[in-house]
C-alpha cells in the first residue's frame, strides 16, 4: 500500500485517472460505461456510488486496474471525524482527505504499484510513501524493553541452512560440547549409514565458517596433543626452530591430526538454536515482514526464544524448538497466551508436535472460548504447527498469506462498490429522460386485488 493524506480534495480525479496512460484501463469505469449503455441512460448525468463506513469515513472516488501478478487499486476517502472528549476538553479533529494505492496478487503487482505511485505523485505534486497496518500490542511490547533482530547477513543465513541439515547439526553440536574433535573422531558420532560422510561434513561445516581447522600433535608415548598449530608449512619451520614434543621427539616425527572447533559464529548460531530464528527472520522477510517488525526475546537463561511478529497489524508469537515439542512445552508456550495475546501463535519444530500436546491446546482453548464467550466461535489466538523445517517455508506462507488475503478482501470489497451508480443519480438521469413517473403512491394506499 501507498498512501497520502491531503487538507482538501483532488479536483478532477476521476478525468485524471481515465488519462493515465496505456497500460492502465480503468476497470470500475468500464462497468459503469456498460451499465449506462444497458440502461440507455446518458453516462455523464450517472455517478459513481459514495460508500460510507460508520465511523465517518466516505469513499469519494475509487478505481481499479488489470496488470501483472493481480490488481492495483486507487481510492480516495474523506474521514469527517466526530467531536470527541480528553477530560473536560472537547476537541475536533482536522478533516481529512485520504489517497490510497495498493496491489493485490503476487510480488510482480509491487512494480506497477510503484510506477503508478510515482506517476500519480509527478501529475498532482504529492509524495505516496509506503503503508502498512500496525499492532498495537506489537508497539507494546517494543515500549517494554523488546528490541528488533538486526538483520542476518548472507553468511549467517547460509551457516544456519547447513545447520538445518539434523546429521550436520548432530556433528556440530558435539564439537561444541566437546570443546572440539579430531576429524578422525567425527564420524564416531554418527550413525553407522552416515559414518563415511563425515569429512565431507566437516569441509561444509569450515566452509560456512561455522567450525576452523588445526593441525594437532599427537605424542606417541603418552597420547595426549601437546602442539595446535594452524597449518603443516606452520609445523614444518616450527621443526626447523626446534620445537620439539614433551618426550623428546621431533615433533614431525609425532602423528599429526586434522582437529576442528566451533568459530565465534558457530557458537552464536547455536546458542539457544539462534540459527533457527536466523531462518526464521529470513524467511518472514522474503515474505515482506522487516526485521523491524520482529522482536526477539531470550529467556529461561538462554535457551529458549521468543519470537514475535507484525504480519499486517497482527501479533503472532512463535514458539521455536530443535526437538519434539512436548506437553510440557505446551504448558510453557500455552502460558503466553494471556500474557502477550497474540492474534495467531505458531510451534515450529525440527522433529514434530506430540498429540498430547496437541489434545492439550484444543481443550484448553476450547475452554478459554467458551469462559470469554460464550456460546461464540471466537477465541483468543489460532494455533498453527510446522513440523520439519521442510515446511517452514510454505507454512510462513500459509499464514502470512492468510492475513494479507483478509487485508485484500476489505479492500477490494470497498473498491468494488464503486462499480455500481448512485442511486439518486440514476433515478434523476430515468426521470430527465421521461422514462419514470415523479409521483410517488405511499406505501399502503396501493389499490388492492390489481396485480398490475
Amino acid at each position: 500500500m501507498r498512501r497520502v493524506v491531503l487538507d482538501e480534495e483532488i479536483d478532477q480525479l476521476s478525468k485524471l485517472v481515465s488519462n493515465l496512460g496505456e497500460g492502465y484501463r480503468p476497470v470500475l469505469a468500464a462497468a459503469r460505461a456498460l451499465q449506462a449503455d444497458v440502461l440507455g441512460l446518458d453516462l455523464a448525468r450517472l455517478a459513481p456510488r459514495e460508500i460510507a463506513d460508520n465511523f465517518g469515513q466516505t469513499t469519494k472516488f475509487s478505481e481499479l486496474f488489470g496488470v501483472d501478478g493481480g490488481l492495483v487499486g486507487i481510492r480516495l476517502t474523506y474521514d469527517a471525524r466526530r467531536a470527541y472528549f480528553i477530560g473536560d476538553e472537547q476537541r475536533t479533529a482536522q478533516d481529512e482527505w485520504e489517497l490510497m494505492v495498493f496491489g493485490v496478487g503476487s510480488s510482480e503487482v509491487e512494480q506497477p504499484l510503484n510506477d503508478l505511485a510515482a506517476l500519480l505523485g509527478e501529475r498532482l505534486d504529492i509524495e505516496l510513501e509506503p503503508y502498512r497496518y500496525v499492532s498495537n500490542r506489537f508497539k507494546e511490547l517494543m515500549a517494554e524493553g523488546m528490541t528488533p533482530p538486526r538483520a542476518p547477513s548472507g553468511d549467517e543465513i547460509s551457516a544456519a541452512r547447513l545447520l538445518a541439515d539434523a546429521a550436520v547439526r548432530h556433528v556440530a553440536i558435539s564439537i561444541a560440547s566437546s570443546g572440539g574433535l579430531l576429524v578422525g573422531d567425527l564420524a564416531k558420532q554418527l550413525p553407522r549409514d552416515m559414518q563415511d560422510k563425515a569429512e565431507a561434513m566437516a569441509e561444509d561445516l569450515q566452509a560456512a565458517g561455522l567450525v576452523s581447522s588445526d593441525l594437532v600433535v599427537i605424542c606417541s608415548k603418552t597420547a595426549e596433543q601437546v602442539l595446535r598449530i594452524p597449518t603443516r608449512e606452520a609445523l614444518e619451520r616450527a621443526a626447523s626452530a626446534g620445537v620439539k614434543c614433551a618426550c623428546g621427539v621431533g615433533v614431525l616425527d609425532e602423528k599429526a591430526e586434522r582437529a576442528i572447533s566451533l568459530t565465534p559464529l558457530g557458537r552464536q548460531l547455536l546458542d539457544g538454536s539462534w540459527w533457527m530464528s536466523v531462518l526464521l527472520i529470513d524467511e518472514l522477510g522474503r515474505l515482506g515482514i522487516a526485521p523491524n517488525f520482529m522482536l526477539v526475546e531470550q529467556t529461561d537463561g538462554g535457551d529458549e526464544m521468543d519470537c514475535f511478529a507484525d504480519v499486517s497489524g497482527e501479533l503472532v508469537i512463535f514458539e521455536l524448538k530443535d526437538k519434539e515439542f512436548s506437553l510440557g512445552n505446551a504448558y510453557s508456550f500455552g502460558s503466553k497466551f494471556g500474557i502477550y495475546r497474540p492474534a495467531y501463535s505458531v510451534v515450529v519444530t525440527t522433529t514434530h508436535v506430540g498429540n498430547d500436546a496437541k489434545e492439550h491446546f484444543d481443550k484448553a482453548l476450547s475452554a478459554q472460548r467458551e469462559d470469554r464467550y460464550p456460546g461464540s466461535g471466537n477465541q483468543s489466538t489460532t494455533i498453527q504447527y510446522i513440523e520439519g523445517l521442510d515446511s517452514l517455508r510454505s507454512g510462513l506462507e500459509q499464514l502470512v498469506g492468510g492475513v494479507f488475503r483478509s487485508d485484500a478482501e476489505t479492500l477490494l470489497r470497498s473498491n468494488l462498490l464503486g462499480a455500481a451508480f448512485d442511486v439518486r443519480s440514476v433515478l434523476e438521469a430515468l426521470s430527465s429522460d421521461g422514462n419514470v413517473d415523479q409521483s410517488v403512491v405511499p406505501a399502503g394506499q396501493l389499490p388492492r386485488g390489481d396485480d398490475s
